[in-house]
């Protein structure tokens, strides 16, 4: 397997489609497990060039598991009774909505601070900001006010997204400390 060039003299050029067939069929365990490790030592230098070549990005793997599998489930909320299940279509929808709203919400390029434990919102926040190319950074929750307000200022956070009343509480406190004022979602 040749390390893909779209400069070569003799190198025909492919399409974005083209490259990202060949990544979902050649991603099957089925393929993968009939390599031996020097072929799939290989494979994976020929994946890591095609991504480059086509700029393959997060919000690329979603589209293409949407389309593959839109009803499958991605996500499972177990902190609801009865358990909600979020598909792949269902989720990749919430993605960009969340990703429109922070983006209209400030003037300046958004910087996200995600203070949630692991939860099903706080999951779509991080893979929407992520899948934008909004920058994002996920804080533990067991920092205090002090801590984030050093970070916040060094990070430049201009939104802040939380889990709780109690976790928003922090946050407010956080946002009269800070250098610069942050909006608090939900």
């Amino acid at each position: 397997m040749a390390i893909p060039s779209q400069t070569g003299p003799k190198r025909e050029k492919f399409s974005r489609e083209t490259w990202f067939e060949f990544l979902d069929e050649t991603g099957k365990s089925l393929f993968l497990n009939a390599l031996d490790a020097t072929r799939r030592i290989r494979w994976a230098e020929t994946v890591f060039r095609i991504m480059q070549i086509t700029q393959y990005s997060l919000n690329d793997l979603m589209k293409q598991r949407v389309d593959e599998h839109p009803y499958q489930v991605l996500f499972k909320d177990m902190s609801v009774s009865p358990n909600v299940d979020w598909t792949y279509e269902q989720i990749y929808r919430h993605l960009r909505e969340i990703s429109t709203v922070i983006c209209m919400s400030v003037k300046e390029e958004p910087r996200v601070a995600l203070y949630t434990e692991n939860c099903v919102e706080g999951a779509c926040a991080d893979l929407g900001c992520l899948c934008s190319g909004i920058f994002i950074s996920p804080f533990n929750t067991h920092f205090g006010p002090e801590i984030l307000t050093a970070l916040f200022d060094k990070l430049s956070i201009n939104i802040a997204i939380a889990d709780t009343p109690q976790r928003v509480e922090v946050l407010e406190k956080v946002n009269g400390m800070t250098a610069r004022h942050f909006r608090i979602f939900q």
